[in-house]
């Protein structure tokens, strides 16, 4: 009666033991997965707010030469009205 109760209390131990280890393992898998995921994520936007400030500098410099044709355009227009007049 004694032994199986020891053996009870043994394979009972044994069973939480075992339970735990695997517990931790499957902790650590997930944990592994959600950092790449992570990473992934990071590297992606990254690379978006790469792409969009680069399309954004575009934006800029042919606005800018847009502008700056317009006013070289006012500035030769005043220059041929003052010799017309």
């Amino acid at each position: 009666m004694v032994v199986t109760i020891i053996t009870g209390i043994v394979a009972l131990l044994i069973g939480f033991l075992i339970a735990r280890i695997l517990l931790k393992k499957g902790i650590q898998d997930h944990e592994q997965i959600a950092k790449q995921q992570a990473e992934k994520i990071l590297k992606d936007a990254e690379s978006q707010a790469e792409l969009l400030k680069k399309n954004k500098l575009l934006e800029a410099k042919e606005k800018f030469l847009q502008l700056k044709a317009e006013h070289e355009q006012e500035i030769q227009q005043k220059k041929y009205s003052s010799f017309s007049t």
